[in-house]
């Protein structure tokens, strides 16, 4: 898993970097991924960790502990 603030140009060539950190980890084939996090680094984070434990259980064919389970039910 990796944590981290894209950089971009804006219209004027001058090199920016975004407000949100970004989560990118491989899911269970193997594919890298990234999504967008928030703009509090420790909060992203967490959301990495979180997912890693997620792609974790799909590899392995297990059920999500109640924890995780909670969490993803109280997903938007």
């Amino acid at each position: 898993m990796r944590v981290f603030k894209q950089k971009y140009r804006d219209r004027k060539g001058k090199k920016r970097e975004t407000r949100k950190w970004y989560v990118e980890f491989k899911d269970h084939t193997e594919t890298t991924r990234r999504l967008p996090g928030f703009t509090d680094k420790k909060i992203t984070e967490e959301l990495g960790r979180r997912i890693e434990k997620l792609v974790a259980v799909r590899v392995l064919g297990n059920a999500p502990d109640p924890e995780l389970a909670r969490w993803l039910e109280s997903l938007p």
